[in-house]
């Protein structure tokens, strides 16, 4: 069990949501379980040390270090709590921010790549910039107790601007463990054929290794089990189609499924809600 010093959390009109928590030592080493969530994500690590894994690739966070994630990417997040943990967290989505920021839509423009999105900062570059100091000042103005939305809205859009001016071929860090070859092959395979039936089997195949093993391997990697990545991709994917107008119907197609009652109850556990009520809730 973990005992917050305090936590902080301000969600804005704009639905952005702006976390700061400072996490006391007991000891022990807390993980995480694996989540997704449909906003980008940029994680300010003030204090302790973390190890973020996200779609399989782990980073090693210490203090100062930023992370950023982009939409839907899976993480899991494992803390050393042999000392107090602090860390300041934005998300937010496309509508904080003018669209020349998004470029083809990815998590800012010029630091995609064709495989994943996301990065790590770390201190020792981002001390040559403002960021500290706009973390810093988001750390104070949620402190408060009138608490200013729309002074965390202007801070965080100054954070990303700062971001975005970074240099991308020498400010991110590799991270300390990449996914294995066959589970790369595996999420590849996923994702080219979300609108269809995913078999394990034929994912062994693809990755040249019996369904059990890979099965274990890919837990272990990506912190959630072959079938509840493949699920939430899709669900993910479904409401995309219906935010873009699908009926539920359709977009259940869309994503493989024949059968509208398992649909209706895999979307329902991914979001909590109806799927023909995704439209009207964004």
């Amino acid at each position: 069990m973990i005992e917050n010093l305090f936590e902080n959390v301000v969600v804005t009109s704009d639905g952005s949501v702006y976390h700061h928590t400072r996490t006391l030592a007991n000891g022990e080493i807390y993980r995480r379980p694996s989540e997704t969530h449909d906003q980008f994500e940029v994680f300010c690590l003030i204090d302790g040390e973390i190890d973020y894994v996200i779609e399989g690739r782990s980073y090693r966070g210490e203090p100062g270090d930023i992370l950023l994630l982009g939409k839907e990417e899976v993480h899991q997040l494992k803390v050393n709590l042999s000392k107090d943990y602090e860390r300041v967290v934005y998300h937010f989505d496309e509508s904080l921010l003018p669209a020349s920021y998004w470029g083809k839509g990815e998590f800012f423009a010029h630091f995609e790549t064709p495989t994943y999105l996301s990065r790590q900062l770390k201190r020792s570059q981002l001390e040559k910039t403002n960021i500290p100091f706009l973390i810093e000042k988001t750390k104070q103005v949620l402190r408060e107790d009138n608490c200013q939305q729309e002074r965390l809205v202007a801070l965080s859009i100054l954070l990303i601007a700062e971001i975005n001016k970074m240099n991308p071929n020498t400010a991110f860090s590799e991270p300390v463990q990449h996914t294995s070859e066959p589970i790369r092959k595996v999420l590849t395979y996923i994702s080219s054929h979300i609108g269809e039936k995913v078999s394990l089997i034929e994912a062994g195949n693809i990755a040249g290794l019996n369904p059990n093993y890979l099965s274990r391997l890919f837990k272990e990697e990506l912190g959630m089990s072959f079938s509840e990545y493949v699920i939430t991709k899709k669900m993910y994917q479904a409401r995309r189609y219906m935010l873009f107008g699908d009926t539920a119907v359709e977009a259940s197609l869309k994503v493989g499924y024949t059968n509208y009652s398992s649909f209706f109850q895999a979307y329902r556990k991914t979001f909590h809600s109806a799927p023909s009520s995704s439209s009207k809730e964004r």
